[in-house]
């Protein structure tokens, strides 16, 4: 994204700003950066382009999606090379409408699936890739670790990938069944059994294992790593808070976003706390829990909730958006910043993009509503075009 002279004007578009709907005006775009917003004069003779019925977003901003991770094993040990998973993954969320994305890398010790990606290992070299191939890629790919509390055997390589600024956002998780996302054991080892073929014994083993770490756990073991990041300016999260003395906790860390909380407590606790709080697009979608936690309609419904994520599908981020506005929970600017310019401040990037405003990088999405669900028709970042459909 070398390339310079990124002039254009966005003609008779549905400009969508942080606060409103800037009906049929145009949108002016100049070295990459937005120049102007209504009625624009471009000084030389730029490239127009009609939108005419078009709704003109910021790009979408993506802090949580495991979707590399399927996309590099999409079956149990049929395994991709990583930059060509990587690359072809870059193009696929520019047709999603993502111009930002945190790719959720993993480190786990032990859980029901044992994935060798989640491994340290290999988890290392899946983020040295993405990092070594960024500048070469559509989108803006960046790093989420997430790190598993009593993943002791990965701290010390986290630590380091902190330090060499190969992670830029870090979550805290703990998937130990009986308690966060899986509080119900016996429908977590159903799971597991059923859609992995994982059997009891193992299950039993781990759950036991994890168990007694958890007892030797003191805050020691992973402050130093808080440390690191917030000396390096690297957002923390919680993730699946599932009561209010864990979201005091988090915020005791450092913690600024809850992501998928699963419970009303937890949700109302981050609320209370200035926490941000984020929910699935699958969520929204689907009406219901994967998990069969809380709904993030209804969280919405009650005023809670500042991010979504697309989690585990890339595409369902900007159907959410639209449809949080179409069942009345959201006006449309408030449903777009969700996914925009609430991410971007969490992670401290709102000064360069997130949204329509003078002066950021042309980070948009042009998109067709008109007909049975919404379509993207051209993606931008920093003013280059990196997908089009065959529409002019």
């Amino acid at each position: 994204m070398t390339e310079k002279n990124r002039n254009f004007v966005i003609d008779r578009a549905r400009i969508v700003t942080p606060t409103g709907v800037i009906e049929g005006e145009s949108l002016l775009v100049e070295d990459g950066y937005i120049a102007g917003i209504g009625t624009v004069s471009p000084s030389r003779n730029f490239k127009r382009i009609d939108a005419l019925g078009l709704y003109a977003l910021p790009g979408l901003i993506d802090l949580h999606s495991d979707a590399l991770e399927h996309m590099i094993e999409p079956r149990p040990r049929a395994v991709f090379s990583f930059p060509l998973s990587i690359i072809e993954f870059d193009k696929l969320i520019c047709s999603c409408g993502i111009t930002t994305m945190y790719h959720c890398v993993a480190f786990v010790d032990n859980d029901a699936r044992n994935r060798e990606l989640r491994k340290s290992d290999q988890a290392s070299i899946v983020i040295r890739e993405i990092n070594s191939l960024a500048a070469s890629l559509r989108a803006r790919n960046r790093v989420h670790g997430r790190y598993d509390i009593v993943s002791y055997s990965s701290i010390d390589i986290v630590k380091r990938l902190v330090q060499e600024r190969q992670i830029h956002y870090l979550s805290l998780m703990d998937h130990t069944p009986g308690q966060g996302q899986f509080s119900d054991v016996i429908a977590y080892k159903e799971l597991n059994r059923v859609s992995y073929g994982v059997n009891d014994r193992f299950l039993e083993q781990m759950i036991c294992d994890r168990a007694s770490r958890k007892i030797e756990l003191e805050d020691s073991a992973v402050e130093e790593l808080l440390s690191l990041c917030k000396s390096r300016h690297i957002s923390l999260a919680s993730h699946d808070d599932d009561s209010p003395e864990k979201v005091s906790w988090a915020q005791q860390k450092g913690v600024t976003v809850s992501e998928f909380p699963v419970s009303k407590e937890a949700v109302e606790a981050a609320n209370r706390a200035g926490i941000a709080v984020g929910f699935g697009a699958p969520n929204i979608l689907r009406g219901s829990s994967w998990s069969n936690n809380i709904s993030a309609r209804e969280m919405l419904s009650l005023g809670y909730g500042d991010i979504l994520f697309s989690d585990y599908v890339p595409h369902a981020l900007l159907h959410a958006v639209f449809m949080i506005n179409e069942l009345g929970l959201r006006s449309l600017p408030a449903a777009v910043n969700m996914a925009t310019l609430n991410p971007a401040r969490s992670v401290g990037i709102h000064a360069r993009t997130g949204s329509i405003e003078y002066g950021k990088e042309a980070d948009l999405v042009l998109v067709d509503t008109r007909g049975e669900v919404p379509q993207i028709v051209k993606t931008f970042v920093a003013g280059k075009e990196v997908f089009s459909t065959c529409r002019n």
